[in-house]
């Protein structure tokens, strides 16, 4: 198969482009132009700016996966037209790109919990409402709403992955996003880890590969001319304390934690329904947490050890 990924050169991006390539599949990368792929790409790389390089991307590809996204819940309430020349843009640059390829099968990462907004209980199905609380959430569900348009007007075949926080290995800490590496940073160089809120806010984690397998297993079943949206995650939701708690143990250091007010528009719950991706993927995540951060730890150590500088002060 041939597969475009959007994004390659990012955390989930790149995971994907190389569980493709070491599946035996035709992997080309589109990335951002100051952001260079750094991947195994059996096929080429194409830095993606104007129309013609997403024709160039997708010409001839049975499956187009849009993994790109260069803003953060925090960037886009600072800037909310970020949403619009850096996410919005790509995608529908990459709709028109598809216009007249019915063949090709498109796979759009979105954000369960930007998209939804509270989950105050019980666990969100795909059926619910979208109510984004930030201009990050609008964005994505902006963008499936083109697409949606993309399958209604151009018959091109759609499936919204909406996923809860995905992690793991090779995504590096953000202050205010990727909150287990920023955690685990945080324990290992003595800075200050900002608790919002009192720390009770509420995520689904979903492990790099548990995320990575549910996309393959999406990708080997037959095209079919539709529609549609799933959830992806856990299935279990931690507070932000949980997590501090468990990389405390995991590491066996205590994290400082400065409490700071909550910000607004910042989501207190996220908890979705994964069952009709279980029923349709023949899927099961299986990666606890502590696991997961574990394996987490001894991927940023070893970075640190072999000279890399992305994780000190």
């Amino acid at each position: 198969m041939r597969i475009a990924i959007l994004g390659g050169a990012g955390f989930i991006g790149s995971h994907l482009a190389k569980r493709f390539i070491a599946s035996g599949h035709d992997v080309r990368i589109g990335a951002a132009p100051d952001r260079p792929a750094d991947t195994q790409a059996n096929d080429f790389a194409i830095a993606l700016s104007r129309l013609q390089d997403y024709h160039a991307l997708v010409d001839g590809c049975d499956l187009v996966i849009h993994a790109a996204g260069r803003s953060t819940p925090a960037t886009s309430r600072a800037n909310p037209m970020v949403e619009v020349d850096e996410n919005l843009r790509s995608t529908l640059l990459l709709s028109q790109a598809l216009v007249g390829q019915p063949t090709t099968r498109l796979i759009y990462l979105s954000s369960a919990g930007t998209v939804y907004g509270d989950v105050p209980d019980g666990e969100a199905e795909e059926t619910r409402l979208p109510r984004p609380l930030s201009s990050y959430g609008a964005g994505k569900v902006a963008a499936e709403a083109f697409l949606h348009a993309l399958w209604a007007s151009h018959g091109v075949p759609v499936v919204i992955l909406r996923a809860t926080n995905v992690y793991g290995p090779g995504q590096k800490p953000k202050a205010g996003f990727a909150l287990i590496p920023w955690a685990i940073a945080a324990q290992r160089n003595g800075t200050c880890f900002e608790v919002r809120g009192g720390g009770l806010a509420r995520r689904d984690f979903l492990y790099i590969d548990d995320f990575g397998d549910a996309v393959e297993r999406l990708a080997r079943q037959p095209a079919a001319p539709s529609f549609d949206v799933l959830n992806v995650g856990s299935g279990v939701t931690h507070s932000v304390n949980d997590v501090l708690d468990l990389v405390e143990r995991q590491g066996g250091k205590k994290i400082a934690r400065r409490l700071m007010p909550d910000i607004p528009g910042n989501v207190a719950r996220v908890a979705v329904s994964i069952e009709r991706a279980k029923q349709r993927l023949d899927w099961t995540p299986k990666t606890p947490l502590d696991q997961g951060i574990e394996a987490t730890m001894r991927w940023m150590e070893a970075r640190v050890e072999g000279g890399s500088t992305a994780f000190h002060k």
